[in-house]
């Protein structure tokens, strides 16, 4: 009964070719210590750090600190600026360092993202991060951080 369906399986015609999708892996060449700025929702623009890259299967995504403003017109004196302390990830460890990936090759918000030109010695090393991605970005900045 068993060698039947499989001769029946086997002599049957084959099925339709499916179409496998490429693998999306996700890139990042910003080097470390470049500042870019960020355009939120609201309009607003805050300020990240790359202090180092997470790299695995999915690609390279940069590893970043959010530097402690908020405005409509970019400060003067970026080295001034110390990082932001978000919602505590553990008690006593504030979140201060997001891996910013992406799962999808349009998912970045190019069009609100502006590399300065600047780049600054990063104040931390790129360990222990949060995750997330560029989709929820302006939610997870709302909830962890307090900034709209």
């Amino acid at each position: 009964m068993v060698l039947e369906k499989l001769r029946a399986k086997l002599t049957s015609p084959q099925p339709s070719e499916t179409r496998v999708s490429k693998r999306f892996r996700d890139f990042n060449t910003w080097p470390v210590g470049d500042l870019s700025s960020y355009q939120l929702v609201s309009g607003r623009l805050i300020v990240f750090r790359v202090i180092g890259h997470h790299t695995d299967r999915g690609g390279t995504a940069p590893i970043c600190e959010l530097l402690d403003w908020v405005g409509d017109k970019l400060p003067q004196k970026l080295v001034t600026l110390g990082v932001r302390r978000g919602a505590e990830s553990r008690p006593g460890h504030p979140l201060t360092r997001l891996m910013i990936g992406r799962v999808r090759a349009n998912e970045r918000p190019d069009d609100r993202l502006c590399r300065i030109g600047v780049n600054f010695k990063p104040s931390q090393k790129p360990s222990q991060y949060t995750v997330t991605l560029w989709r929820p970005l302006d939610a997870v900045l709302k909830k962890d951080f307090g900034i709209e």
